[in-house]
């Protein structure tokens, strides 16, 4: 996939998912702007601290996935990888573990980590649980819950036999990419209600 194309259904993607609490935020500000009725206001204020959260959780993350923090020099701490992991996936129904030892991460390991960690939420259509760690440069995935199962158009973007795929398949063409770059494979293996992922990123 072109450099251009890669960045533009990344920033689709971005502006779908950010589109929605932003458009709350701006809800909110006209409610508190508009009414005198303490209860109503109260709300409002409400809805902005959970749209505000949101956002941030979402930014936060997807800098690691997809921006600076990615690949800015230095390690990247797996702690802080699992912190906006956690985040992340909590206003997503998702609980997320990593029940090994804090690993230092390479740029490149943080955004194929942090990428993975998205494929495996979308494999997790009514919620669930992502177990996520890393040992001798192996990444390792499990996503578990009702209905899991990696769907047959990330599939095929895997396979590099899907040109135009949908900006919700962004993190998935990326990793196909980060894939190619480091010469390397992913396993995946799907069981009943789980998947696992796999790829050796050393």
């Amino acid at each position: 996939m072109r450099i251009t194309d890669l960045s533009a259904l990344v920033a689709s993607r971005l502006c779908h998912d950010l589109v929605s609490p932003v458009g709350a935020i701006s809800n909110g500000l006209e409610i508190i702007s508009e009414e005198d009725d303490p209860d109503i206001i109260k709300q409002a204020v409400d809805l902005l601290n959970m749209s505000v959260r949101q956002a941030e959780y979402k930014l936060t993350f997807y800098r690691m996935a997809f921006g600076a923090s990615a690949s800015a020099a230095g390690d990247i701490a797996s702690r802080d990888v699992v912190k906006a992991a956690t985040n992340y996936l909590g206003e997503e129904r998702v609980t997320f573990e990593w029940p090994g030892d804090v690993v230092p991460l390479s740029k490149m390991q943080t955004r194929l980590l942090a990428n993975l960690i998205l494929l495996g939420r979308d494999c997790l259509p009514r919620g669930g649980r992502l177990t996520a760690g890393m040992a001798d440069g192996r990444i390792e995935i499990l996503a578990a819950g009702q209905g899991c199962r990696i769907r047959d158009e990330a599939q095929e973007v895997l396979a590099g036999n899907l040109d135009n795929p949908m900006p919700h398949l962004a993190p998935v063409a990326l990793i196909r990419e980060l894939l190619d770059e480091i010469r390397a494979e992913l396993v995946i293996k799907p069981q009943d209600d789980s998947i696992y992922l796999a790829v050796d990123a050393g």
